[in-house]
């Protein structure tokens, strides 16, 4: 019998914009007394198969989150991300963690509710201290170079004295435009009263730490506005909130996104597969990212066994 959590309770909060009938299967594995999903889904999709998978597959009670344009790489995934960070706070959440759509659980819930109630004290992300010779142009590209929406697309204008040779020819002219329309924006500085840290979105964080960055947020309204030209800000904002203060002194941060991903290059990880399974299993990660059910419906199936879950009569894959 497990041991007794009179009061603790995680709060997942859950970003999305496709794949409905997976994330059905994804709520429904992280089904359990003490866990609360709170759900995002892009205000550019359409809510209605997602009420409808959520309800067909017998899913549990959820909390909906409001619902924000959270296009890639846009400011708006931070604020989907704050948004369900303020209401599990709001609600006694102990814990937190931030999964996508295309995440899911290598352990039963019950084994994840463990893991984080005894290490509830802990915080697990991933964090690299900026400048960063892992990061395009060392992080200044997240930091000093204003980022533009264009076309459905974020830019990043690289400005004079930052090498462009290796760019295809089409990207430096648009670079070149790029510094023409804005020559006359004035420098970007990182704010000052904190460090720039960067790393993987997905968060597993203490309600000390879920409070340090609502609390940080609220009293620097001006750190969001600065993230307004930054690209991928969901790499980087939570991160240097953590990390970037004194807050990493006095609790501790774990430089672990309990995440099993495989990078082959590119902006996203690898689509995992069947044959990934073994690897997956003899990690100790909590979450599997990126699972499409359609890509390897087997791989899905045989993480909804593993979580204790039968999958639902209607297909996985939509």
């Amino acid at each position: 019998m497990s041991a007794e959590r009179p009061n603790f309770r995680l709060g997942i909060v859950l970003l999305a914009y496709h794949r409905p009938r997976q994330l059905a299967e994804l709520v429904r594995a992280l089904s359990h007394a003490r866990v609360t999903v709170y759900l995002h889904i892009d205000s550019a999709a359409d809510l209605g198969p997602f009420r409808r998978a959520l309800a067909q597959s017998g899913t549990p009670e959820l909390v909906w989150l409001r619902r924000y344009r959270s296009a890639w790489g846009s400011l708006a995934i931070v604020d989907a991300e704050l948004e369900g960070i303020r209401r599990a706070l709001s609600d006694g959440c102990s814990y937190v963690a931030v999964i996508s759509g295309e995440d899911f659980p290598l352990r039963p819930v019950e084994e994840i509710v463990e893991f984080l109630h005894a290490n509830q004290a802990r915080s697990f992300l991933e964090t690299a201290s900026l400048p960063c010779a892992d990061w395009p142009y060392e992080g200044r590209a997240r930091t000093d170079f204003y980022s533009y929406r264009l076309f459905g697309k974020h830019y990043s204008c690289v400005p004079m004295g930052e090498h462009t040779a290796e760019m295809p020819a089409a990207r430096r002219l648009l670079n070149w435009g790029l510094r023409a329309r804005f020559m006359f924006a004035p420098q970007r500085q990182f704010p000052d009263y904190l460090r720039p840290y960067g790393g993987q979105q997905w968060l597993n964080i203490s309600a000390a730490a879920a409070r340090q960055i609502i609390d940080f947020t609220d009293r620097h309204p001006d750190y969001r506005s600065y993230h307004i030209h930054t690209a991928c800000p969901d790499e980087i904002f939570i991160q240097s909130i953590l990390l970037g203060t004194d807050f990493a002194r006095r609790h501790e941060v774990v430089n672990d996104d309990l995440r099993f991903l495989i990078w082959t290059g590119g902006d996203h990880p690898k689509t995992l597969g069947l044959a990934d399974l073994p690897a997956m299993l003899d990690s100790a990660d909590l979450f599997a990212r990126k699972v499409v059910a359609e890509v390897d419906p087997e791989l899905l199936e045989a993480l909804l066994e593993r979580s204790g879950v039968h999958p639902s009569s209607k297909t996985i894959a939509s």
